[in-house]
């Protein structure tokens, strides 16, 4: 997947999908395919950024997190001022199914975009937004295209033996 046309027209914070992580943007690496990163282009929302990455695939996943809230008002209008700014970029979000629902509110993922790929740029399968009351975060991650084989690419060929 690395060079694919269509996967170079998707980036965020100036990390492009199907690419390998920009040299000097990791910060530490947790398991074989997990980086804390410092993207070449941060938003001032966020402090905290993590991205999924393989060698075969290149990036394919895009975590950005705020720096903690005061509490839960605080939170809110961050997380209304986010949304906000991603609706402008991508519409409004997607309107959810009740399980969609019930499944997106269970795991605190309050906005979404993509799905069917509305108003997404072309490599962009989804946007979701979430916020955590537990510590007052919100994290916005966006999910390539290439995202399925980076998944199957990063299970440890230990785990696929004999299934």
């Amino acid at each position: 997947m690395i060079g694919s046309n269509l996967l170079l027209a998707a980036a965020a914070f100036g990390i492009v999908a199907g690419q390998p992580l920009p040299k000097g943007a990791v910060q530490k690496k947790y398991d074989p395919s997990l980086y804390t990163v410092r993207p070449p282009q941060p938003n001032a929302y966020f402090s905290y950024y993590v991205a999924k990455s393989t060698p075969q695939t290149g990036v394919c996943q895009i975590w950005a997190e705020t720096p903690s809230a005061v509490d839960d008002s605080g939170l809110m209008a961050k997380f209304n001022e986010i949304k906000s700014t991603l609706a402008s970029l991508y519409g409004s979000p997607e309107p959810m199914t009740p399980k969609e629902t019930s499944v997106f509110l269970r795991y605190g993922m309050d906005a979404a975009w993509g799905g069917g790929g509305r108003r997404l740029p072309p490599g962009i399968t989804d946007i979701l937004l979430v916020k955590d009351v537990e510590p007052y975060t919100i994290t916005v991650i966006y999910t390539f295209s290439n995202w399925r084989a980076c998944k199957a690419a990063s299970v440890p060929a230990h785990r696929k033996q004999g299934l």
